[in-house]
Parts: C-alpha cells; structure tokens; sequence
C-alpha cells in the first residue's frame, strides 16, 4: 500500500525537488514547523491521529462552554453594539409614499383603471351592456355581467376561444403580415396557414380570425401609410421597451423621488418624415357610436407608450391611431 502511495508521491510536482535531493536542504526545522510546508509528506500512526482529533474535540468543547456561559445581555464591546444598532434601526429615507408601490410595472397593469372606470360607466349608462375587452371576456367591475369560464363550467370541448384568447390571435397575425406583398384576403388566409403549419398559432385561435376584417385594415388610409413605411424600411412592430419613470408620474400618491421601471409592447410605430406615428390595435366589441368610449379605455396607454418613443428616439409622436377591428374604423387619439 504504502508503495503505491510513495510512487504517486514522487511524481506530484510539490514532492518532486524533495525525492529528487533525497533531503531536506532548507534550514533545521522542528517536527511542527516542517508539518505545514508545502511538498512534505509524514508518516503517522493511527494512535497519533486518534489523539489529535481527540485533542480538536476537548478544544471544541471548551470553546462552546466558554460560549454558553457568557451573559447574552452584557455589552462587551460598546463601540460595535451602536454602530450594528444605528445600522439595524435605519429608516429607508424614501419609505413616506412607497406604500403598495411596485419596483415594476407594465403599461397594461396601469390602462386596466381607465379601462374599468369606462366600463362601469356604460354599466350605469346603458343598464349592464356587456362588452368585450381585449384583457378578458365580459368585463365584471360596475355590474357588467361575467359568465362562468368554461373551465369551472366543463364545458372544454367546443373549441371556441375567449375574447381575450382572439384578441391575441389577431395581434399575432397582424405581427406577421408583410405589409409590402400581403395585400388581398387570400394573402391573408395563405399567411394564416403558414402560421399554423409553423406552430406559431393554435387551431382554435385561427378559427376566431376572421380575415376579412384584416384585408379591410389593409384597405384602409392608415395601412396605406404604414405599407409605405415598410417599404422604406422605417415600420417598427411588436416593439418591447423597458424604461424608468417617476413614480408621481404614474401615481400622485407615490414619491416623486422614487423611479419605477415601466414595460410594455408596442404593436406598430413608423417614421414619417421627421417625426413618429403610433398605431394600436384593438379587437373590444363596440358599436358604431363608441369611438369615444374606445378612446378614454385606452388613452392612458397611448400617453405612455407616446412618451416611451420620445425618450428613446429623441423624436416627437406626432400623430397617434387607434384601430377597431370591430368598427374597422382608424380613430386618432389625441
């Protein structure tokens, strides 16, 4: 045993000037001096090992009673004890007005208030007129009736989607479209298979998509702007941004002292001339008459969205469209 040992000693590069000189050629050391150089190697037995971790124990020991026996109230260094009681104590100075304020937020979390507020006042105006929103299927706040998801109900066998659920199908597909040879409702349906063949959309959600109303966009005065934008290569879609915001900005009631990180994905912007057009899209239930309603839902999130492009491309959003899928109608935002 000890042979094989000896063997591999011998060739670890910090015993090899020690084998090579057969000797020790530095100064005279004692016994527990030369125990901790590096390259030295000794024999012990068993009993010599015994003995030291017994020694580690006694010592152990002693130090834990030491520890125990010592007064958890007395003060043995009172220097030390205020500096960890100053640092323990500190009050964070912006604490006042950070109550229930967030470190993130997404311009979605922030328009849902708007978007309630107009919902229940529908509600009031029109007795209960349900209405569907692009973050759920019937809104519930103000007495606006909510059926039961089809979950809880289980009845998940029809194949149908939510209105959220077809929202997002549209946006999707409006995300993929070429604006510069996607022209007709055949392009559209052609566009629509190659999504799904892709995997990039599910087949219930393709089936909530009626291409008609997208040829229609396509047909319109602010998809003609935007196809010329293309094909310059100056329209931007699906376009995330995360970006810092006083947080009195967004909230009276929280510090203006404190920055809060806002996020959010914009569908479309384009350059036109030397300044920005915003466009998003909408797929709420409305009816010919609710241009305003549709405007007050959402104008927190063109504010937001309008004074992220401006920060981050240093140029002014001149003009800023809300289309209505429903309506197949472009409304400016003002």
């Amino acid at each position: 045993m000890m042979d094989w040992i000896l063997a591999a000693l011998s060739r670890h590069n910090a015993e090899r000037d020690y084998f090579d000189s057969g000797r020790w050629e530095g100064p005279e050391l004692r016994e527990d001096e030369a125990s901790f150089l590096p390259g030295m190697f000794r024999i012990v037995e068993g009993q010599d090992v015994s003995g030291q971790q017994d020694a580690v124990s006694e010592e152990d020991e002693r130090r834990l009673d030491e520890l125990f026996s010592q007064d958890p109230g007395r003060i043995s260094d009172p220097a030390l004890h205020s500096r960890l009681e100053f640092m323990l104590s500190e009050q964070y100075p912006f604490s006042e007005g950070r109550s229930h304020m967030p470190l993130k937020l997404s311009v979605s979390e922030i328009k849902h208030e708007a978007y309630e507020r107009e919902l229940r006042r529908l509600s009031l105006e029109e007795g209960g007129r349900q209405l569907n929103g692009e973050e759920s299927e019937d809104a519930g706040p103000g007495g606006v009736s909510v059926p039961t998801p089809r979950f809880l109900s289980g009845d998940v066998s029809d194949g149908t989607v939510s209105g959220a659920s077809a929202g997002s199908a549209y946006h999707l597909v409006l995300a993929e479209l070429d604006f510069v040879h996607d022209l007709t409702e055949g392009h559209i349906q052609a566009r629509l298979e190659t999504m799904l063949k892709c995997d990039k959309i599910q087949k219930e959600e393709a089936a909530a998509v009626q291409t008609g109303k997208i040829a229609r966009f396509l047909d319109s005065d602010l998809a003609g702007r935007m196809r010329r934008a293309a094909m310059a290569g100056k329209l931007l879609r699906e376009q995330p941004f995360v970006i810092s915001q006083d947080a009195a900005d967004i909230n009276p009631e929280w510090s203006g002292e404190e920055q809060i990180l806002l996020q959010g994905i914009i569908d479309a912007f384009f350059f036109e001339d030397d300044h920005l057009i915003l466009v998003d899209y909408k797929t709420d239930r409305a009816r010919p008459g609710d241009e305003e309603s549709l405007v007050r839902r959402y104008r927190v999130q063109f504010q937001l969205y309008a004074g992220a492009l401006e920060r981050m491309l240093e140029l002014p959003v001149q003009e800023a469209w809300l289309y209505s899928l429903s309506l197949q109608k472009a409304i400016r935002v003002e």
